[in-house]
């Protein structure tokens, strides 16, 4: 058996090993704020497809834009986790710019994703158009803004805002929900950063040899750079889903 196909072996049996605290976190979280865990559970399904597809056929045009696309959903996921993570603080204002600003970033990524699987299944066909990597580039560049301006809005969470009111901060500071709620930030932050560095990693490799195809890189480096830091990153975010449900039970 080649690296790649050990490395997608052990990718499809940590993703469905992961999948089943991410459906577990799904299903007790309850209606409320529940998109972050749903496509944190995507990103373990959507691994499993395209690595299964991958070992099925190590030329499947599928199983590359699959596992490239996980970058989506991960985003979408911190996005999410940290909407929640904010819901309970700030009035109203800040409430409908939360509301305003993840509506935009889910169109955002959306729109960069959808021309990176545009772009990416045109460059796995049999006669490519020279206008495919451009759609791929400007599609992780987006992803790239998006995981900026998603960094900006977890760090405005430890910034004061003008519709907070001064009950609500008294409040929220004295149940000890204030100092819970930052440890949480922290660790969705070191998961976006993380993320950031797979995100880097696959702008590096679309520029460099103007292919998402994990079997045509260094495996080391698909290792080290790809397939380490989303999984740990999903890990994190786990950790994060588990200490809310510890929280409730208080």
């Amino acid at each position: 058996m080649g690296g790649q196909n050990s490395l997608s072996v052990t990718l499809v049996a940590v993703h469905a090993v992961l999948a089943l605290p991410a459906i577990y976190i799904l299903v007790r979280h309850g209606k409320s704020h529940f998109l972050g865990w749903l496509y944190l559970l995507l990103v373990c399904v959507l691994q499993v497809t395209g690595n299964a597809l991958f070992l099925s056929d190590q030329h499947s045009s599928g199983a590359a834009i699959i596992t490239n696309i996980c970058l989506s959903p991960l985003l979408l996921a911190i996005l999410g986790i940290l909407h929640e993570l904010r819901a309970p603080y700030g009035d109203q204002p800040r409430r409908r710019f939360d509301t305003v600003f993840t509506t935009f970033l889910h169109l955002h990524i959306a729109a960069a994703i959808g021309l990176v699987a545009a772009g990416a299944s045109d460059l796995a066909s049999r006669y490519p158009k020279e206008s495919s990597q451009t759609l791929v580039k400007v599609g992780i560049i987006l992803l790239l803004i998006a995981w900026v301006m998603i960094l900006l809005y977890a760090l405005s969470r430890f910034m004061p805002f003008r519709g907070a009111s001064q009950t609500n901060k008294v409040r929220t500071a004295a149940s000890g929900q204030d100092q819970d709620s930052k440890v949480e930030t922290y660790a969705v932050l070191l998961a976006l950063i993380i993320t950031g560095v797979r995100l880097g990693y696959t702008l590096s490799t679309i520029f460099d040899s103007g292919s998402l195809d994990p079997a045509s890189h260094s495996l080391a480096l698909e290792v080290v750079l790809g397939a380490l830091p989303e999984m740990i990153a999903v890990i994190i975010l786990l950790a994060v889903g588990f200490r809310l449900l510890s929280q409730r039970t208080r």
